[in-house]
């Protein structure tokens, strides 16, 4: 960014499959009536797109936090607050496989944190039960042409459930002095969210749909996607006309590892309540 830094920095990092595609289209949709607020708001179809643009950055000394600062320098007006919204901060959606989730957090945060440099940052993060996170970043990978741990994999995962706690103390690493706010899945608003991460009351956002939780795909439509993985389109088609409503959810966990996971969950939520350096927010009312 050139001239001076924005006077306050405020960053959504997802994680994938909590609501952050509703999330950021809400926003971008009443950009304008955010920037009258004071509130420059940059969402990652634009950033990423204004990062495509540049194509030398990698032989650049220090190029990935050049290219950063780069992309984000013509999507900002220098407005006293830049709110962005990027969940490939934390890593993609598949790296949210694995027993410490995200484990490249480190190396995907660091040019965004040292673009961002000079100012003070607020991080927001939204967090789910892996019983129901793993079964849509499942999807989401067959939808986008990736291949998805085998099931045996999960199965694996499961039986030593992962924690959010650690991706939280990752990011703190990245930046410590950041104050870091973590809400629910479960509890997701698009107005309560878009009032807690813009840090003011946006106003009503008309014209936003109803947050509807994408429809997920059936046991069947799984297995058939499985059977077509790679082919985007017809993995599409496949879930369309295969949805958990018409029958059997996937759900690649027993009601034994379900139950271990939820547990697991229910740790993390006592120990961030717990935490004084986390804002953990109640649920609504």
């Amino acid at each position: 960014m050139t001239g001076a830094p924005p006077r306050a920095i405020r960053l959504h990092v997802g994680a994938h499959k909590t609501a952050t595609t509703h999330f950021q289209r809400s926003l971008f949709r009443h950009r304008e009536a955010l920037r009258a607020l004071g509130i420059d708001f940059v969402g990652p179809q634009e950033l990423r797109e204004s990062i495509r643009r540049q194509t030398q950055w990698v032989w650049l000394p220090g190029g990935r936090t050049r290219r950063m600062r780069t992309a984000l320098a013509p999507l900002v007006t220098g407005a006293p607050v830049l709110a962005v919204s990027e969940e490939n901060v934390l890593g993609t959606v598949s790296d949210a496989f694995a027993s410490e989730p995200y484990p490249r957090l480190a190396a995907s945060a660091r040019p965004m944190a040292a673009a961002l440099r000079g100012a003070p940052v607020e991080i927001f993060l939204a967090i789910r039960s892996f019983d129901r996170l793993w079964p849509s970043c499942y999807a989401e990978a067959l939808r986008r042409g990736w291949t998805p741990p085998t099931l045996a994999a999960l199965a694996d995962l499961a039986r030593q459930p992962p924690s959010w706690l650690g991706v939280c103390r990752r990011l703190r690493r990245v930046w410590p002095d950041a104050p870091l706010t973590v809400w629910r899945h479960e509890d997701y608003d698009a107005r309560r969210m878009a009032t807690v991460f813009l840090g003011c009351d946006p106003g009503p956002l008309p014209g936003v749909a109803r947050f509807n939780r994408r429809e997920s795909p059936s046991a069947e439509g799984v297995r058939l996607a499985l059977a077509a993985a790679g082919d985007t389109e017809a993995v599409g088609a496949i879930f369309a006309a295969h949805p958990a409503r018409g029958g059997e959810p996937f759900q690649p966990f027993d009601a034994a590892a379900v139950a271990a996971l939820r547990e697991a969950y229910a740790r993390d939520l006592a120990a961030l309540a717990a935490d004084p350096t986390v804002r953990l927010l109640p649920p609504a009312g």
